[in-house]
Parts: structure tokens; C-alpha cells; sequence
């Protein structure tokens, strides 16, 4: 997995950050495992980047 840079060293922000390199790896070791065919992968990229931009839709609201 390449070096991602996500959030910083401020507590507001490390935890949201920690969590998401977590599920990078952890994408990273389903999709390296060969257990998934390519359109359950691209199922999940895809339900990745829905929740993606309806959390990016929802946090315009405020």
C-alpha cells in the first residue's frame, strides 16, 4: 500500500485519520487475497464512494 497522508497529530482529527488508514489496509489485504471477483470489487468501490459523497453531502448541511 503506498503512503497515504491523512489527518494529523491534533486529537480532534488522529482518531477519524487512525481509523481510515485501518480499513486502507485492510481493503488492501481483501483485494490482494484474490477471494473477490471484479465486480464485487467494484461493488464495493462503489459503496465506498457513495458514503463518501453523501457524508461530504450531508456535512454541507451544516
Amino acid at each position: 500500500m503506498r503512503n497515504v497522508c491523512l489527518g494529523n497529530d491534533e486529537p480532534s482529527e488522529y482518531s477519524g485519520a487512525k481509523q481510515a488508514r485501518k480499513i486502507l489496509e485492510q481493503a488492501a489485504a481483501l483485494f490482494a487475497s484474490g477471494t473477490m471477483n471484479n465486480e464485487d470489487k467494484t461493488t464495493f468501490m462503489d459503496e465506498m464512494t457513495r458514503l463518501y459523497l453523501a457524508s461530504k453531502k450531508n456535512r454541507r448541511k451544516w
